[in-house]
């Protein structure tokens, strides 16, 4: 059987990222953070967009060898 799709509202999002609404609102207005829109307007997101978002946050642009997991690092964030 198929996986199912679960979309993430920007709270849900917010709460995934460790991070404020507003960031979150900001990084797919600058293009950094994949988002779809429904037709009334609110964002949706999928959990793999969050995790390359954070992910290409904090890899450096020269080193394609470094490998960050995004489900323990979300869980790291979320110890603090």
């Amino acid at each position: 059987m198929a996986k199912d799709i679960r979309w993430l509202t920007t709270a849900n999002a917010a709460d995934m990222a460790c991070c404020d609404q507003k960031t979150i609102r900001r990084a797919v207005r600058s293009g950094y953070l994949r988002a779809a829109q429904e037709a009334h307007g609110d964002l949706r997101f999928l959990e793999s967009w969050i995790d390359e978002w954070l992910s290409n946050q904090l890899l450096p642009e020269n080193d394609s060898d470094l490998s960050i997991d995004a489900t323990s690092l979300r869980r790291q964030l979320a110890l603090r």
